[in-house]
């Protein structure tokens, strides 16, 4: 055998480059799922960890963006991030009716003072 390489031309098949499909199947979760958990926690900090998320999709979103992507537009998005927002600062503009702190420690006086009765 020589050492010399035998190239055939019909052997040889051109490369054809396939970008790889984008997998933004959790962006799209976190985006749509993350704003309704900040709303019923009331959370401060997570409400606007899905505002940055939904800026960040807003602006990726041509770069991204394909012909069968099902999910909610990313104006959506911050729309419902600055819902989320919103909601978890409404205790500012309408405060909790709770019980007074007056009303709280006479009742915990009471208690005691029921226990140390019962005990005595």
């Amino acid at each position: 055998m020589s050492d010399s390489k035998v190239i055939r031309a019909d052997l040889v098949k051109p490369y054809v480059h396939h970008p790889p499909k984008t997998r933004n199947a959790a962006s799209n979760f976190m985006g749509q799922n993350l704003p309704m958990a900040a709303m019923f926690l009331r959370n401060k900090p997570l409400s606007w960890a899905c505002m940055f998320i939904a800026i960040q999709s807003y602006l990726n979103e041509p770069a991204f963006k394909q012909q069968q992507d099902e999910s909610q537009p990313a104006i959506f998005r911050i729309i419902f991030a600055l819902i989320a927002v919103a909601t978890s600062y409404m205790d500012i503009v309408f405060p909790s009716a709770g019980p007074s702190k007056a009303a709280v420690k006479d009742a915990v006086d009471a208690t005691i003072e029921a226990v140390s009765q019962s005990t005595a």
